[in-house]
């Protein structure tokens, strides 16, 4: 039996959240954690399970992969037809990939996590199919591709897409402050395809893509906290006058002393905290938010 192995990075966005969209040059960063894909060959079908961090089954189906309606049983139809689709999709940019056999997705972060399970499956599916990534995502889930940059890189990235193809320059970011740096989950997911309808609902002024290009840059080049603080700031206030609402720290953290940005789609999911306390008095202050997920930079992302 022939068995395949594939595995993709998840993602933060760390600046140009929206913007990304249309050119903004952004700050991406790999995830340590991530998610693969094991496949074993057989014979008539297709069948799949994916199992999430705790090692659960959460999604299993059974599909013919030659078949116009590829799906023969599944236990989630929302997913089952996602699924479907991509292994459509690919057929239609790679007619020779007809997978019969058993494949296990194995997640290596919670799902509700947001650190890319769909970004992650489309990177190792391209490459199972050997079809370009971001032509499989422009026809199936759609965004900047900045994901799927991360899925195969191991240190932060500056992404840009530029006349709807993507740039990439991988970047040493190890600043001397990053054991201030920390993700912390905020217990919700956001969606983000919401989040986009709600930016693409408001003009946005001139200069605002130069901008948090810029902001982006001042972020990946930062050497001390006071700089790469400025440049988040600027930065949250930025998006928040363009989308109409408050930044995360007005809302929720008013009386925290460091900078605290939005990551993705705000309102959920992780933010960043550049703290001026100790580890321990970071971690103290969150868990009397009611926040028991506060992981440090280093713990969290390929450098």
């Amino acid at each position: 039996m022939n068995s395949t192995q594939f595995r993709a990075s998840g993602k933060l966005l760390l600046t140009g959240e929206y913007a990304v969209l249309d050119g903004a040059i952004a700050l991406a960063l790999p995830t340590k954690a991530g998610q693969s894909l094991h496949f074993d060959a057989g014979q008539d079908t297709l069948h799949w399970q994916s199992f999430d961090s705790d090692g659960q089954c959460w999604f299993e189906a059974t599909l013919d992969p030659a078949a116009e309606e590829p799906l023969l049983s599944c236990n989630n139809t929302a997913v089952g037809s996602m699924l479907t689709h991509i292994i459509k999709t690919c057929r239609q940019l790679q007619p020779n990939f007809i997978p019969r056999g058993t494949v296990t997705t194995q997640l290596e972060f919670p799902r509700l996590w947001g650190l890319g399970s769909s970004a992650t499956l489309i990177a190792m599916m391209a490459t199972w199919a050997q079809i370009d990534p971001y032509t499989l995502l422009a026809n199936t889930f759609g965004g900047s591709g900045y994901d799927i940059a991360c899925a195969h890189a191991n240190s932060p990235i500056l992404f840009q897409r530029h006349h709807q193809e993507a740039h990439l320059i991988r970047i040493p970011f190890q600043p001397n402050f990053i054991h201030q740096l920390f993700f912390v989950y905020l217990d919700k997911k956001q969606n983000s395809r919401e989040g986009i309808q709600r930016f693409r609902e408001r003009a946005y002024p001139a200069g605002f893509i130069d901008q948090v290009s810029s902001l982006s840059l001042a972020c990946a080049s930062a050497t001390t906290p006071a700089d790469f603080n400025r440049a988040l700031q600027e930065h949250e206030d930025i998006i928040s006058s363009v989308l109409g609402l408050p930044t995360i720290q007005a809302s929720l953290f008013s009386d925290f002393p460091g900078t605290i940005k939005s990551l993705g789609a705000w309102g959920g999911d992780f933010i960043l905290v550049s703290s001026p306390y100790s580890s321990a008095q970071t971690h103290s202050y969150f868990r009397e938010k009611g926040l028991h997920t506060i992981i440090p930079y280093a713990d969290m992302i390929h450098q």
